[in-house]
């Protein structure tokens, strides 16, 4: 504005920054300068270092004519995103085709993305400290082939998880009767490798039972 015009103008920020594992307090400042075309209008460009965690203050420093003005950013502080770098494990990447996997924060939207293999795209801009989880879910999403809870984000940085998958194993029983033909409405019961009851049968007109085992369902 004119009425700003051949005025000194500095913006000054404080910021927290990684020095090994501690976040620590700094501060800087620029000098902006004063457009010939438009007096009044001032500009100036910095970037933030990488190992940056927390834009905590900003403000506009206006001096001459015998006096100065302050103008603080709103909005502050503002913390900066974390990233995952996210690996699944223990199967071929061909089986994990079309799998859901889906990311939780307590105060945030959901993200949710269609696998094409074993290896996802560096996950940008996750809110830090929040509770985070991480689901793995079938194409049709009825049984969870991974879960991960209190995933750890921390503020501009990135962390490397690797996680286990589960694949979902499916079975067929049929129960026949001394004549061989088959038998309805006969229970079948399922357990783990640790002696817990696994699903709860659903009887078929047929006799046959289809199953996936560690999912708490059977279906007829």
């Amino acid at each position: 504005m004119a009425r700003d015009a051949g005025r000194e103008a500095t913006v000054e920020w404080t910021y927290k920054e990684w020095e090994g594992d501690e976040q620590v307090q700094k501060s800087d400042s620029l000098l902006l300068k004063e457009l010939a075309e438009a007096p009044g209008l001032y500009r100036g460009s910095f970037a933030l270092s990488p190992d940056v965690t927390e834009l905590t203050e900003m403000r506009l420093v206006l001096t001459g004519e015998g006096k100065a003005e302050e103008i603080e950013a709103e909005d502050l502080p503002l913390a900066v995103g974390g990233n995952l770098d996210i690996e699944f494990t223990g199967v071929p990447p061909e089986e994990l085709q079309g799998a859901i996997f889906t990311l939780y924060q307590a105060d945030t939207a959901e993200r949710s993305v269609t696998l094409t293999g074993n290896k996802l795209e560096l996950i940008e801009g996750l809110q830090p400290d929040e509770e985070t989880r991480i689901v793995l879910y079938t194409p049709d999403y009825q049984y969870e082939m991974a879960r991960l809870e209190g995933v750890l984000v921390e503020p501009g940085r990135t962390a490397s998880i690797q996680i286990p998958v589960t694949l979902p194993a499916q079975l067929r029983v049929k129960v026949l009767d001394s004549y061989g033909k088959p038998v309805p409405n006969i229970p079948v019961n399922l357990w783990d490798s640790e002696h817990k009851l696994v699903d709860v049968p659903q009887p078929g007109m047929t006799g046959q039972r289809g199953g996936v085992m560690g999912s708490c369902r059977i279906r007829p």
